[in-house]
């Protein structure tokens, strides 16, 4: 893909296509770059897929963006997805200490969490969420 911008800009600005299909698609094209498929996953709610591929893939910096640049506010669906693909707790740990608490629903958080049995795991980035 030569017109990496114009990828970027329609699937940032167009409602005119499919998005399971583009979603497949750019996963097929295996770009280097992330931010399509970023993008067209967070407009339409395929956090999981999008974690789920990123994971696998070992695009773990394309997965720091999107919570920390992207949208912060998701994730707690990206820590739920971690912790369903049996992500290493450190990993999920370092990833929650890159993210402004106060972007994040600590609600959504402890209940996604905790829909994983992992609750312990939290303690450190609530302590230290808590102490700033």
């Amino acid at each position: 893909m030569q017109q990496f911008p114009e990828v970027e800009r329609i699937c940032r600005e167009n409602d005119k296509f499919n998005p399971d299909k583009v979603k497949n698609f750019l996963i097929e094209a295996k770009l280097a770059e992330q931010l399509p498929l970023i993008i067209v996953c967070d407009r339409f709610n395929f956090v999981k897929d999008l974690v789920n591929y990123l994971y696998r893939n070992q695009q773990y910096k394309s997965i720091e963006v999107y919570v920390q640049r992207v949208n912060p506010a998701r994730t707690p669906s990206v820590v739920g997805t971690l912790l369903a693909l049996d992500c290493e707790e450190s990993v999920i740990q370092n990833l929650l200490r890159s993210v402004d608490p106060a972007q994040i629903s600590m609600d959504e958080l402890v209940k996604e969490v905790e829909s994983q049995n992992r609750l312990k795991m939290l303690l450190p980035f609530l302590e230290a969420t808590i102490q700033s």
